[in-house]
């Protein structure tokens, strides 16, 4: 499954397998540009670190910039954005517990999580899955995920915290 990357959320580098990209982030090839956001304390300056990361569109490839045109394929795998989480150990055990959980790691900022599920829909129903997976794992986990995370070319940030693939 191919996904596209991003450098500063703008500019497209193209479209790689997504297992590849979640093998950097296992293997820490963002380590350095992550641990200088998380120990950054000055907010313009994390905004600043955080817009310079490369990033993926998840739901889509994408073959040329960021909106959806004509060509561009749907990947059939759903986001959900788990931020400021108090406890990032335990509700990664509750995400790693489900068995629907493709993949999932620590967002850049550390205090959140990213997980990616599978889906077997079409793109027109992609809200639809998005909606039901994230009352699913909200009402599993204990925790509220982001709402707004539905757009089907919506970027994520990379990370370099590594939890889990399937």
């Amino acid at each position: 499954m191919e996904t596209t990357i991003f450098k500063n959320f703008i500019e497209r580098k193209g479209n790689y397998e997504l297992s590849r990209i979640l093998n950097a982030i296992k293997e820490g090839n963002f380590k350095t540009e992550i641990q200088s956001l998380r120990e950054c304390e000055d907010e313009k300056e994390k905004r600043k670190i955080k817009n310079s990361l490369f990033s993926f569109t998840p739901s889509m490839v994408l073959n040329s910039g960021r909106k959806i045109s004509e060509g561009d394929t749907y990947t059939g795998l759903i986001h959900l954005d788990y931020d400021n989480i108090d406890d990032v150990s335990k509700t990664i055990k509750h995400i790693k517990s489900i068995e629907f959980t493709h993949a999932c790691f620590v967002s850049p900022s550390g205090n959140g999580i990213k997980v990616f599920v599978r889906v077997s829909n079409e793109m027109d129903r992609h809200k639809d899955a998005f909606n039901i997976l994230r009352n699913y794992y909200d009402s599993r986990v204990g925790e509220e995920s982001d709402k707004l995370v539905k757009d089907l070319n919506k970027t994520f940030a990379i990370s370099s915290t590594w939890i889990l693939e399937k």
